[in-house]
């Protein structure tokens, strides 16, 4: 698995933007796309998936400003 943490910065609205931006990022970097980002459950909002990317409510990441995103095989 390759990981990549990102920070979304206080506009929690702007999540879907940051995802976009973080997958390329982890896509330009680790050579691979990210399948799977955790975020803080607050930061979700609603929000399940951006882009291909599915997003999961993990709370031990820290601060709701964080993403963690990694290649991870979908079942």
């Amino acid at each position: 698995m390759q990981e990549l943490l990102w920070d979304i910065g206080p506009d929690l609205a702007r999540l879907p933007a940051a995802v976009r931006a973080a997958a390329e990022r982890h896509r330009q970097r680790l050579g691979v796309a990210p399948t799977v980002a955790w975020c803080h459950p607050q930061a979700l909002n609603g929000v399940r998936e951006v882009d291909g990317v599915a997003l999961r409510a993990r709370a031990g990441i820290g601060s709701v400003q964080w993403i963690y995103l990694a290649r991870e095989e979908r079942e």
